[in-house]
């Protein structure tokens, strides 16, 4: 009896079971069934994998705390290929779901764990920075599941997958439903997920509004978010961000209040640290207790032996507050010393490198400025803020300070030169000393920075016992690894400023060390023994001979070093007018140029350039003198006539203008093949304008025109005009090739190219190798298979031809004339006429020209004895542009 009821009980679990499997029918067992089965088992283990990526992102995602945190923590481009495994068994787990337990009947679903799987789905293909699938994603959810319970997570998630898109305003659009759809009144006492639904929108819009640098706006969601009793973690990371916006938006006060009270909670050492440091930076100009307080506990936190991979920015934080008190250079000692000390935080030492280079920037110290940006730019993340124009700023200078260092090392050698050889002897040995002593303290110093990193990774394995932390420094293999890559790279280098410059002596010792005389530069440069072994000497420091092989001792090379300078001179007054708006530099610039060179070629645009600066800065007196040297002196130049003149200029541009038009009426003629009417143009045009420019490509078109109306004594003399007056355009090559196809009578024939067999026209018949065919024609393209797809192209003009030219049935073939070259061939057109309308029309097919236009592609029309000739005779091809040209145009 027993074993029959456990028979009976079996067989309804069994038929329980299977009844549960429908998903088609809607019954509590159907339901309940697939309920649990979603939940405890795909959903869940998909749900645990989403949070183990997580995790992972969050244990390895390093804040940098000289910025305003980010409210939530994700991979980068190059870290979230870590968790891929992670997200992609979560989205697997989330399909199964949805393919397998979804109860859709009659347009509702009835498994209520579907929208939990969708919603699982997006968040890890959101992890995995897959925006635009998680997007769709969340938007499935948004528009098929209204009344369930993740409707609103959905649209939150939704929002933050718009701002890691830079859809600011669609993102705050979503935010503000969800926030409409439910009562903010007595949020604080409302049921548990409703306040952290409405607590998640808020830290949303703070996201948004920090992401495009509103700050007095994230502040305000912040706080909202933040009232609405989050983890007590997550609010000590959220009140920390909150003093960095307001510190960054002028509130020192309400940023110290909220500092401190982080300093009062237990978080991680980075953050109760950089608490510290940014409490510090919160002081205001004036208060001198306090100001003494917070250098006391900042030399507190100096001399604690942990913090001595933190020195750097401990510093910046005392930098920071003499700068707020005016004390200029008292900062910039300490962002010297922050910039030094830093041994693994590239970033701080960025950062204090761009302030102080700044400082030094606003100062006009240019040369100071540009040790500290060159410094700045090599760890310069391409995110930062204003990261190209820091760039080009950094060019700039590197440009002044190379044309500084022009002049001094110049005129240190003319002045060695002027001295005796014992002088000369006397000044290079006491270089060779300080260099030798240099060499000892740097030594010294290396030795010392040695046992300071020793001392550090002793410190970091001490550390690695008792932390799980995955900072650089207690990790030993990584930064031994680090340590070796840097000496591998750089060498041993003392701890100073501008550490990659291996010798840094003063600019004349660094010139003196040039190895490149003039002699030398005379050098035939075929001689290529000679030059590598100029560049596999090296120049020794200790060699007095090295130094003094560079001095001038000639009048030649004196004038060589002379030239040097006036053209340094001249472009420091361009950078500082033109990239530095420094005027008074300028002019000063420009005035050493014509004190020490009223000769030079320059002088004449530095004078005027002088009269415009001093003009502009109101030295009348100054602009005055300039003008009447140039009116006296150089009464027929360009900028005599400008002065007299202010828009000579602009005359003259009108009349490059009038020129321009005239040659292309004189094209509208060539193209309508009035030939009379082109020759009478060009002359006319050879007559009244004196742009070289367009007077060469006018009287090209005459050439030719001479040639239509069959007569080659006019063509030749066209181009041989073209040749003598307007040279000096890629129409040389063209004429030359012209003239050589059509001698002169009694000239012998010449050949257009250095193989023979190439020429357009055989020597011993002088008879044109390509023929005058009216009969059938091909319009063919030569392309480059590396610069046009030439499948792609094919297509297009198979649908070209069908639209534009139904009933001719054209026919598109290629072919290759090389390995990268193929002949792609519309075929075949009646006679010439035909063909030529075929091509003016594709010409003006922009969508066909653009896949040709702008590389090295030709297009031709040619006859069928041409088409065969051109295909199997590769010498005779290039010859084929002149004959096209003159043929078919």
């Amino acid at each position: 009896m027993k074993h029959n009821i456990n028979t009976i009980i079996y067989s309804i679990i069994v038929l329980l079971f299977f009844a549960g499997c429908s998903t088609k029918k809607n019954t509590f067992v159907n339901r309940t069934y697939h309920d649990v089965t979603a939940h405890y088992n795909a959903w869940w283990n998909g749900n645990e994998s989403l949070k183990e990526g997580v995790a992972s992102i969050e244990k390895n995602y390093k804040d940098n705390y000289l910025f305003p945190l980010p409210i939530y923590r994700y991979a980068n481009e190059e870290q979230v290929s870590s968790v891929y495994p992670q997200m992609n068994r979560a989205i697997e787990k989330a399909t199964k779901v949805i393919k397998n337990h979804s109860m859709q009947i009659k347009g509702n679903e009835y498994c209520k764990w579907i929208d939990n799987s969708f919603l699982l789905m997006g968040q890890a293909q959101f992890y995995k920075r897959d925006y635009s699938q998680a997007q769709r994603t969340f938007s499935h959810i948004l528009n098929s599941y209204k009344t369930h319970n993740k409707y609103n997570d959905a649209a939150i998630w939704s929002a933050r997958t718009a701002i890691q898109q830079k859809e600011y305003t669609r993102a705050r659009n979503t935010l503000n439903e969800v926030i409409e759809r439910i009562d903010e009144r007595e949020l604080k006492f409302y049921q548990f997920s409703k306040r952290r639904i409405v607590r998640n929108a808020y830290l949303a819009y703070a996201e948004s509004y920090e992401a495009e640098g509103n700050h007095e706006a994230a502040i305000q969601a912040l706080e909202k978010a933040i009232s609405l009793r989050p983890k007590h973690s997550e609010k000590i990371r959220y009140k920390f961000i909150l003093a960095q916006l307001y510190q960054e938006t002028g509130n020192p006060d309400k940023a110290g209040e909220l500092y401190s009270w982080v300093l009062r909670r237990n978080t991680s050492y980075d953050m109760t640290f950089n608490a510290s440091i940014n409490l510090a930076k919160s002081y205001k100009k004036g208060e001198t207790a306090k100001k003494a307080q917070i250098m006391k506990s900042l030399d507190k936190l100096m001399n604690d032996p942990k913090n001595i991979e933190y020195h750097d920015q401990i510093y910046y934080a005392k930098a920071e507050v003499e700068l707020i008190d005016g004390n200029i250079e008292t900062g910039i000692t300490y962002l010297k010393q922050s910039v030094e000390a830093s041994v693994a935080n590239d970033y701080q030492k960025t950062f204090s490198a761009l302030k102080l280079a700044d400082i030094y920037f606003e100062r006009s110290e240019y040369e100071n400025a540009q040790n500290y940006y060159d410094i700045a730019i090599q760890t310069l993340p391409k995110n930062y803020p204003n990261y190209n124009a820091i760039v080009e700023k950094t060019k700039v200078l590197n440009e002044l300070v190379s044309n500084l260092r022009t002049i001094h090392l110049e005129d240190s050698l003319q002045r060695l030169s002027k001295m005796t050889p014992a002088q000369q002897n006397a000044i290079v040995e006491q270089i060779i000393n300080k260099y030798t002593e240099d060499e000892r303290i740097r030594k010294a110093e290396e030795a010392e920075r040695t046992r300071l990193l020793n001392n550090i990774i002793a410190n970091s394995q001490r550390s690695s016992r008792s932390t799980s932390s995955t900072w650089y420094f207690y990790n030993t293999q990584t930064l031994n690894q680090g340590l070796a890559e840097f000496r591998k790279k750089w060498g041993n280098r003392k701890l100073e400023d501008n550490w990659r410059i291996a010798n840094k002596q003063q600019i004349f010792d660094e010139a003196i060390s040039m190895d490149n005389t003039d002699e030398e530069s005379e050098t035939d440069e075929s001689d290529s023994t000679a030059t590598t072994d100029k560049k596999e000497k090296k120049f020794d420091p200790t060699n007095k001979a090295d130094y003094l092989k560079n001095i001038p001792s000639t009048p030649e090379q004196i004038e060589k070093s002379n030239a040097r300078i006036a053209e340094a001179y001249y472009s420091l007054g361009a950078i500082y007018r033109d990239y530095l708006n420094d005027l008074p530099k300028s002019i000063e610039a420009y005035d050493s140029l014509t004190t020490r060179y009223p000769k030079h070629q320059y002088a004449l645009p530095c004078y005027y350039n002088i009269y415009q600066l001093c003009t502009t800065t109101k030295q009348y007196d100054k602009a005055e003198e300039a003008k009447q040297y140039i009116l006296k002196n150089y009464p027929n130049s360009d900028y005599a006539k400008l002065i007299k003149d202010p828009d000579y200029y602009k005359h003259i541009a009108e009349r490059q203008d009038e020129a321009n038009l005239f040659y292309s009426q004189a094209y509208t003629l060539f193209e309508n093949e009035q030939w009379s009417e082109v020759i009478a143009k060009a002359e006319q045009a050879q007559k009244t304008y004196e742009n070289k420019d367009v007077l060469a490509k006018i009287t090209y078109l005459q050439a030719i025109s001479y040639y239509k109306l069959n007569n080659l004594d006019g063509m030749r003399s066209a181009l041989n005009n073209l040749l003598a007056n307007y040279s000096g355009s890629e129409l040389d090559d063209r004429s030359q090739k012209l003239l050589a196809m059509y001698p002169a009578p009694n000239q012998p024939a010449a050949a257009t190219s250095s193989d023979k067999e190439t020429t357009a026209n055989t020597p011993a018949t002088n008879q044109p190798v390509w023929s005058i065919d009216d009969g059938f024609h091909f319009f063919v393209i030569i392309a480059n298979i590396q610069e046009v797809n030439i499948n792609n192209l094919k297509n297009n003009i198979s649908d070209y031809n069908k639209s534009y030219f139904p009933e001719e049935n054209f026919d598109v073939n290629s072919r290759y004339l090389d390995d990268r070259t193929q002949m792609i061939t519309v075929s075949r057109m009646k006679n010439k006429a035909k063909a030529m309308e075929y091509y003016k029309a594709f010409r003006n097919a922009d969508n066909l020209m653009k896949q040709v236009s702008g590389n090295s592609s030709k297009i031709y029309l040619m006859s069928s004895a041409n088409y065969v000739k051109y295909y199997k005779e590769k010498g005779l091809r290039e010859s084929y542009d002149l004959f096209f040209e003159t043929q078919y145009k």
